[in-house]
């Protein structure tokens, strides 16, 4: 890494979770920071009050400001790209925040976890229906990203496993069958 503190990161491959810390000094989680975003800052320093942590195998590029303006300036698209990138990376963890507004606690987590699953999931390859979720957030991340209580979480989640609908293991989420999950969110938006 370049000696210069004016550096810019470029997550090439992988991504990074966002924390803050509250006022009891506990984290907690804000979402991530998805692949192909450009951060002006080091990972793990400051970004806007917040944190940073590598979730997966992660490739992180590094460039002085200097050259990093030098390789936009070639290419306009690469400026546009730079434009949008705020807008989608917002996009990228507030999504399902608004489509469970003023929803019930459970029908938040659902639709998280479905978020997650389209987001990070990896379908196996002899059915397309059951995604993989390697390194997920914990309970406790989905419950703070969510406004929720951790033990509201592990009870919904738990629900789903007796339904056969996930199983869970320390490094990642399966959904057994994407189409359940989506029948049992369609269930609970209609009531």
């Amino acid at each position: 890494m370049p000696p210069e503190s004016r550096l810019v990161s470029y997550l090439h491959k992988g991504y990074l979770k966002l924390y803050t810390l509250n006022a009891d000094g506990n984290e907690i989680f804000n979402g991530f920071i998805p692949e192909y975003s450009v951060i002006i800052s080091t990972p793990g320093i400051s970004l806007l009050g917040k944190y940073s942590v590598a979730n997966t195998e992660t490739e992180i590029f590094y460039a002085s400001l200097s050259e990093y303006l030098t390789f936009l300036a070639q290419s306009p698209e690469r400026i546009l790209h730079q434009i949008y990138e705020p807008y989608y990376r917002r996009n990228f963890n507030d999504l399902p925040r608004y489509e469970t507004i003023n929803q019930s606690a459970r029908l938040k987590t659902y639709v998280y976890l479905h978020y997650l699953a389209s987001r990070f999931g990896e379908a196996k390859p002899n059915n397309p229906h059951t995604i993989v979720i390697d390194n997920p957030p914990s309970y406790k991340d989905i419950a703070h990203f969510n406004d929720i209580h951790p033990n509201n979480v592990v009870t919904f989640l738990n629900d789903l496993k007796r339904l056969d609908i996930i199983h869970r293991t320390k490094s990642n989420i399966t959904i057994l069958d994407r189409r359940l999950l989506e029948k049992e969110i369609e269930t609970l938006k209609d009531h």
